[in-house]
């Protein structure tokens, strides 16, 4: 690391206590938001996981599909948390290795959505609608 990426580093740990609570705060109104429509059960943020992300968990693979166009069509940005396995991984995958069923079956339902600590109520509404309307079976 260089001297001027440690500064950086060390000016940004002054304000992180400010920082991590605003990015709580943002993972507790998609937990409030996602509570009115019933489906805060398949949050996974903060305080379970890092302040840093949030997930969104999809029951099967049809749902994270409709999920992932719901959010593409209301322009939001998203990525599939574990991209689709660590075997998919041009580096990965010719290393020889047993089944997978676990990471086979997660990878392509954890959906990596919006997060930041200035991310607001209005911004994570739209979030949350996009999501309702892909849970909604087709």
């Amino acid at each position: 690391m260089s001297e001027f990426h440690a500064a950086v580093g060390l000016a940004e740990l002054d304000d992180w206590p400010r920082k991590c609570a605003a990015m709580r705060a943002v993972a507790d109104e998609y937990r409030r938001q996602l509570d009115t429509v019933a489906l805060s059960d398949r949050l996974i943020a903060a305080p379970e996981v890092s302040a840093s992300y949030v997930l969104f968990r999809a029951r099967d693979a049809d749902e994270a599909g409709r999920l992932q166009q719901s959010l593409l069509d209301s322009q939001i940005g998203y990525r599939l948390w574990y991209g689709a396995g660590l075997r998919e991984q041009p580096h990965f995958s010719a290393v020889p290795g047993g089944p997978m069923p676990v990471t086979e079956t997660l990878a392509p339902l954890i959906i990596g959505i919006p997060t930041a600590p200035d991310l607001g109520r209005n911004q994570i509404a739209q979030v949350v609608q996009a999501l309702v309307a892909g849970c909604r079976p087709a």
